[in-house]
Formats: structure tokens, sequence, C-alpha cells
């Protein structure tokens, strides 16, 4: 739903993904993994620490690499120091299973360059449509609200971690 590729002002490290559940129930991806964040996929189940990996009814979750990417506004649900989001681009998938098995319930991206955001000013790319493909570059766009976070270092997020992303289109 959100990908911070470019990290925050604070540190171009500290970067996050935003997970939204556009279900009326919750679900819990504790036996989940990911890929396209690492050289490897991860599995939310080794995650370095967590405070949840459920994602609440028609809510979210950030899956960030470190516990205290932000300093107020938002908190990471997951964090995993091995987390590094390349910034020339690429493809982010979520399984449905450990080690990127079962079935790919969301993907990000298309394996290109990045469809939004920027690294000069830590702009995180937000999804226009939950609902929609996020392989199509028309379903992303750069964040644009007024900021309600801050990073570690108390400079604003350009970002909506937890909440409904700036550009959300229906």
């Amino acid at each position: 739903n959100e990908i911070a590729w470019s990290g925050t002002a604070y540190s171009y490290t500290d970067e996050w993904i935003e997970l939204y559940n556009t279900t009326g129930s919750p679900i819990d991806i504790s036996g989940w993994s990911i890929s396209g964040v690492y050289s490897s996929v991860l599995n939310f189940s080794a995650a370095d620490g967590s405070t949840t990996t459920v994602v609440p009814a028609n809510g979210y979750l950030i899956y960030a690499n470190d516990s205290s990417v932000f300093s107020s506004g938002a908190s990471p649900h997951v964090w995993d120091a091995t987390i590094s989001i390349s910034n020339s681009g690429g493809q982010i998938l979520l399984y449905n299973a450990p080690n990127g098995g079962g079935t790919v319930v969301d993907t990000a991206n298309n394996g290109s360059a990045w469809f939004a955001g920027d690294s000069a000013s830590d702009i995180s790319m937000e999804r226009v449509s939950p609902s929609s493909s996020g392989t199509s570059a028309a379903n992303w766009d750069d964040y644009g609200g007024t900021p309600f976070a801050k990073d570690a270092g108390t400079n604003d997020v350009q970002g909506s971690p937890g909440a409904q992303n700036s550009v959300y289109g229906g």
C-alpha cells in the first residue's frame, strides 16, 4: 500500500512497507513471507521483533527495518534489520506462506524503476487504489499530504505510515 524505498530525512536506511487489509476480517501474516526487500525472501515469523503480525480488518501494518524509524505519529508493527530496499527499483511480492511459497497475495512495482517516490526529498510511493493492481504505474503516486509522523530525527515523514494514503482514490 505504501513503500518508503528511499528512507527518511534522518536516514536513507529507515525504510518501511505498509500493508493494507482491504477485507472486513483480520489477517494473521505470521506464516507469510515477502521478497524484494533484501537479497532473499524474508519470513515474517523470523523478524527481529514485532508487536503484532495481524493486519486488522480494513487496517494497516507497518513492516520496517528498525523499531525506532519513527519518533512520533506511527510505529512499526514488525521490524527486521535485514530490510533493504533498492533505490533503483525492483518488485516486492507478498506470499501467504513462508520462504516465498504459497500464493502471491500482492505485488508492488514491476521490476523496473520505482513507479513513484523521490529519494532527493524522501517521499514515499503510495498506492492510489488498494484494490487495483500493484503492477500498474498508474496506480502509484508520490505522497502529497500534510505530514503527521516524525522520523527518528524528528523530521517530518514524507509519507502516511499507518493511515490512508494522501493519493487514495478508492
